[in-house]
């Protein structure tokens, strides 16, 4: 099988939390977060691992701390990502369940420095 992807991908093992945010008034006020692990982040989107099965076009707000080690120094990145889920797995399998999202209109800060940290990331693989 053949690997689309447009941008590098990278691999992490991050708890993150997300809002569901089909209710617009409620996105950033905290009221409907929940916790996941992101597993896989690049400029195009990630895949998390959730408790809670979400359906495809579900829109998300993120909410990334993302650690930078360099140097001996770390650093942290956050990040506020609006996506949209993509994929799913059947609904019929347990929990935890691995979700495919798509990042919507992410502004040019935020894209900087998801790129600089997965430019980092992929240097410090090799």
């Amino acid at each position: 099988m053949h690997d689309q992807r447009k941008q590098p991908r990278v691999e992490e093992n991050v708890t993150i939390t997300f809002e569901n945010a089909t209710d617009a008034a409620s996105v950033g006020r905290g009221l409907d977060e929940m916790p996941c692990l992101l597993t896989e982040i690049s400029e195009g989107g990630a895949r998390i691992r959730v408790h809670k099965a979400l359906p495809v076009g579900t829109p998300l707000l993120l909410h990334v701390l993302l650690e930078n080690e360099e140097d001996d120094e770390a650093e942290e990145t956050y990040l506020r990502l609006h996506a949209e889920t993509r994929w799913h797995p059947d609904a019929d399998l347990e929990p935890p369940y691995e979700i495919g999202l798509e990042f919507d209109a992410l502004d040019d800060e935020t894209l900087a420095a998801l790129r600089e940290y997965i430019a980092r990331k992929v240097t410090n693989a090799v």
